[in-house]
């Protein structure tokens, strides 16, 4: 199921409400048969993804391994996934989406932010992070298994990238 969708931009403060609360019983059904460091992820508001800005995506295609740095606040989220592919219809979208920077009715100029984020499991038993991004895209890492670390540094709004190696 999808929690947090393009639909989900038109939802009233109640519809969210209820996708919040729908999307915590979730996390809460599947937290045990989460790796440690995902079911962190999940639940540890400290390092949630939402209102951060991604400031690289590293994919080895060759060794199936993915790197995710999100940069919020003060705090660098690094996620290291292993037997890991990217879930993009297409990729060129997802780096320009990465890498957007726009003049914005509210902050002057801003770079693409991270909207929500929902962890899963997937039919064959894979893990699934999916990250909305605003103002558009979205995409899905399916994986096998993540490591968690965090740094100390701040969000400097820059735009983003995505490194593709084969």
């Amino acid at each position: 199921m999808r929690w947090f969708s393009a639909e989900s931009d038109e939802m009233d403060d109640a519809g969210w409400d209820r996708a919040l609360a729908d999307y915590a019983k979730h996390v809460a059904a599947i937290a045990s048969r989460l790796p440690r460091d995902l079911a962190r992820l999940a639940t540890d508001t400290s390092i949630g993804l939402h209102d951060g800005h991604i400031e690289e995506i590293v994919v080895e295609r060759g060794s199936r391994e993915v790197l995710l740095v999100v940069a919020r606040d003060d705090v660098h989220i690094i996620l290291e996934f292993q037997d890991a592919t990217i879930v993009s219809d297409d990729l060129q979208r997802l780096a320009y989406a990465v890498g957007a920077q726009f003049q914005s009715d509210h902050w002057g100029e801003a770079t693409t932010q991270i909207f929500a984020q929902e962890i899963d499991i997937s039919d064959n038993g894979r893990f699934v992070l999916r990250i909305r991004l605003w103002p558009f895209h979205q995409f899905a890492i399916e994986f096998g298994d993540v490591h968690l670390r965090t740094a100390p540094g701040e969000d400097k709004g820059n735009p983003g990238r995505l490194v593709l190696r084969e």
